[in-house]
């Protein structure tokens, strides 16, 4: 295989990977009718309150 042809291939495989990347959204549904839903992070940085988060990498350790 030449050298810009295993450039090319490279280049596409890494193109699909940042496709494929990891997302994670969190959705809050209060049903009881009152209380707003928070959601922090592991140092305690307020990440959403009450409307939908996503992150757009792994999400380790948020308290709801």
């Amino acid at each position: 295989m030449s050298t810009k042809m295993f450039a090319a291939v490279v280049s596409a495989l890494s193109a699909l990977a940042l496709v494929a990347a990891e997302t994670h959204t969190v959705n809050f549904y209060n049903n009881c009718g009152y209380g707003t839903p928070i959601l922090r992070s592991q140092s305690g940085e307020v990440l959403s309150q009450g409307e939908d988060y996503t992150s757009d990498g792994a999400l380790d350790g948020a308290i709801a």
